[in-house]
């Protein structure tokens, strides 16, 4: 493992392919759309871009080139906007925080919807949206989890605009061992 002064930490394998890149808290601002350098680390498992200044752009789509990554956390990052269906390819994570508790423009699952994004990602054990708006039916987002993610253990919603009555599909994840739904319209 490689630690800059500033903090960042870079993990190689064996081979000298960067398997992990934590960003956490380096004030990054602007954009990285079109970071090529980035989204060519092919061997990349783990991304912590959280607690940086984004100003409101949105998650880049090219995300999705890497196709080996298990950990994603964009937490409080200062993305905004739609959260992109280009995450719905990245069917190696196990673990995507979105959470944000700040945010000018916060981001949103709209189109796609919740469903569409989580679809094919049936390996996630840990989903954290906190702060992101879903604006859904207990029935839609319940419903879209328990079809698509059988091995969710942690689950947070927070301040989702998420409202109704708790749905019996729910039940459904077995493994589900941490729930946080506080601050929605959930009855």
């Amino acid at each position: 493992m490689l630690t800059a002064a500033t903090g960042v930490a870079v993990v190689c394998d064996s081979s000298g392919h960067v398997i992990s890149l934590d960003l956490e808290g380096e004030f990054i601002s602007g954009g990285i759309q079109n970071s090529s350098g980035l989204f060519g680390l092919r061997y990349l498992e783990r991304l912590n871009l959280a607690d940086n200044s984004f100003n409101g752009i949105q998650i880049p789509k090219g995300l999705q080139n890497l196709t080996n990554l298990a950990y994603l956390n964009l937490s409080n990052a200062g993305f905004g906007g739609q959260v992109p269906a280009e995450l719905s390819e990245m069917r190696s994570l196990v673990s995507l925080d979105l959470s944000s508790s700040f945010g000018i423009l916060p981001l949103r699952l709209e189109k796609p919807n919740l469903k569409v994004i989580v679809q094919n990602l049936t390996g996630l054990r840990e989903l954290y949206l906190d702060g992101v708006n879903i604006s859904a039916q207990t029935s839609d987002w319940c419903q879209a989890l328990s079809s698509s993610l059988p091995d969710l253990r942690s689950l947070s919603l927070r301040r989702c605009g998420l409202s109704g009555p708790l749905h019996s599909s729910l039940s459904e994840l077995q493994a589900l061992s941490v729930l946080q739904l506080d601050s929605n319209n959930i009855f």
